[in-house]
């Protein structure tokens, strides 16, 4: 009788044995943001727990064939040297939610943060081998690190993480002026994340340039970056199928010139095959020996509506925009915004008030796939610009300035310009940081829908200012200038903007200063969705 019970039970304990077995298998589990991990079948990869951003360093324009000018000309080279600034954040700072920071240091208070400087996310620097270097950044009690270098000689990758594991909200930036001479300009670009696509519009390799695509590998692996040319000639056959090996720790800088011949107007896809790559484009420009400025492009995606805010147009100066259509496609456009025929797209000037103050047809280049328009008729002041266009497109759009003195025997003035990219939609929180502090610069936020956005300065010593509120009207723009942002605009390391509505905006920072002649260098950076705040996820675990 005995043995009959046990044999009875063996069947109800597989039974039991495989049910706990189901329940474990299908278990889920909802875990904060920053500790996410993730196992499945045959793998277990864990989130990052590092921001990684990489810098650019100085720009490398002249090739070793190029002679040095004229010998009544400036000649030169460009500055040897960048300024940086890179910011990082908490991911549960109640700064990124627009809340004024005081006692409270986050929404999510951890063990850390009571530690003061412990709390603080920390920063470091790694050399070409991938050797980090810690460095001592100007911290607060708040989950706040603010790290400036006057001089950066070459590429470099920043690196933040924060005590407790999180990934932090990390912006780091870069200024390179050149004073006088071949060279005369002024670029702050990103340090950027790597990805593995990008899109440029608005290069060139007429006579006098020197526009080059950057590629920097983070990785410890070897990359390979595939890139198509495409001009107002079409497709360039020549760039297709080729391939640029980036080395771990590597910058690889390509002089366009070596992709394409002589083309007025130039634009570029790469696709990454391997380690991702972080990415941008070098612009130096000359007119015989008539400086014309430099600057820094991000990469873009394309897309049927770009809307570039606070572009400025400055007395004496030009804009002119860039389109093209590439191998990378994208939605179509709405055919009904673009108003003749004959056109690829639609331009439209917006002042702050909504009210459009200029319209250009951008005429279908036909076989070829970029094309530049002049932007005429828009007097001095800040504009947003949209391009509507009846199919996804990549664009620039280039605000050019004449002053200074003229060198040598030229004929012209210098010039200088800045390069505008689409501005991306925010609902949440951005942060810019600038990498030559803010004078001269000024703030643009504009909203097609409306917003209620709150505006903080985040200051040298790593703390940050007390939110202004400012709510944007469906339409409207709204343009800061430094000394609106704080009474000293030196103290400012950088800007937060804050959605307090979910509203969504977009926006730019443009900025000027003195060329050693006393005439105006200029350029621009635009926001980025960059500040993801920490939220709780549902993730499902399986075996």
């Amino acid at each position: 009788m005995t043995g009959n019970r046990e044999n009875s039970r063996a069947p109800l304990a597989a039974l039991v044995v495989c049910a706990i077995l189901v329940l474990v298998a299908s278990v889920v589990i909802v875990v904060p943001e920053k500790t996410l991990t993730k196992a499945s079948l045959a793998t277990a990869t864990s989130t990052s727990t590092r921001a990684v951003r990489a810098c650019q360093g100085p720009i490398d324009a002249r090739q070793a064939s190029e002679s040095a000018g004229d010998a009544d000309f400036a000649g030169g080279a460009p500055a040897s040297t960048v300024s940086m600034s890179a910011i990082a954040l908490d991911p549960t700072s109640n700064a990124l939610y627009g809340v004024e920071q005081s006692s409270q240091t986050s929404f999510e208070p951890g063990p850390s943060d009571a530690g003061g400087k412990d709390a603080a996310p920390r920063i470091a620097r790694l050399d070409a081998e991938g050797n980090a270097t810690e460095v001592d950044p100007a911290t607060s009690a708040l989950l706040n690190a603010v790290y400036s270098l006057e001089t950066l000689e070459n590429s470099s990758v920043v690196t933040a993480s924060t005590a407790d594991g999180a990934e932090p909200v990390v912006e780091a930036t870069q200024a390179h002026v050149t004073g006088s001479g071949d060279y005369r300009g002024f670029a702050l670009s990103r340090c950027a994340r790597a990805t593995t696509a990008a899109s440029f519009a608005g290069l060139t390799t007429r006579a006098g340039t020197s526009d080059a695509l950057v590629l920097i590998n983070p990785g410890s692996r070897a990359s390979r970056a595939r890139v198509t040319a495409f001009s107002e000639n079409g497709v360039e056959p020549a760039t297709q199928g080729s391939d640029i090996v980036v080395g771990p720790g590597e910058t690889t800088r390509v002089p366009l010139a070596t992709l394409v011949d002589e083309r007025e107007t130039v634009a570029l896809d790469v696709e990454v095959h391997g380690t991702a790559l972080a990415m941008s484009a070098e612009l130096v420009r000359r007119d015989g020996l008539v400086p014309m400025g430099t600057e820094h492009v991000q990469p873009s995606t394309p897309e049927s509506t770009l809307v570039f805010p606070g572009v400025a147009v400055r007395d004496g100066g030009s804009a002119h925009l860039a389109l093209a259509r590439t191998a990378r496609g994208g939605a179509p456009g709405d055919p009904a915004s673009v108003r003749a025929e004959d056109s690829i797209a639609t331009a439209r000037a917006f002042d702050s008030k909504g009210a459009v103050m200029k319209e250009w047809d951008v005429k279908d280049p036909g076989q070829g796939a970029s094309i530049d328009t002049a932007l005429e008729g828009l007097d001095s002041g800040t504009y947003t610009i949209v391009v509507s266009a009846r199919s996804s497109v990549v664009g620039t759009v280039n605000s050019r300035v004449a002053s200074g003195a003229r060198q040598g025997d030229t004929v012209g003035l210098p010039e200088d310009f800045a390069t505008y990219t689409p501005g991306e939609g925010i609902d949440s929180a951005s942060i810019l940081a600038l990498g030559r502090g803010a004078a001269g610069g000024t703030l643009t936020l504009e909203s097609e829908s409306g917003a209620q956005l709150s505006v903080a300065v985040i200051k040298r010593d790593g703390s940050i200012g007390t939110g202004a509120a400012h709510e944007l009207e469906a339409g409207h723009s709204l343009t800061l200038a430094a000394s609106d942002l704080a009474e000293d605009p030196s103290s400012i390391a950088g800007v937060i903007v804050v959605s307090q509505d979910g509203g969504l905006y977009r926006g730019s920072w443009s900025q000027a200063i003195a060329a050693d002649d006393g005439g105006t260098l200029v350029t621009t950076l635009p926001l980025i969705a960059n500040a993801a705040r920490a939220t709780g996820m549902t993730v499902r675990v399986e075996h």
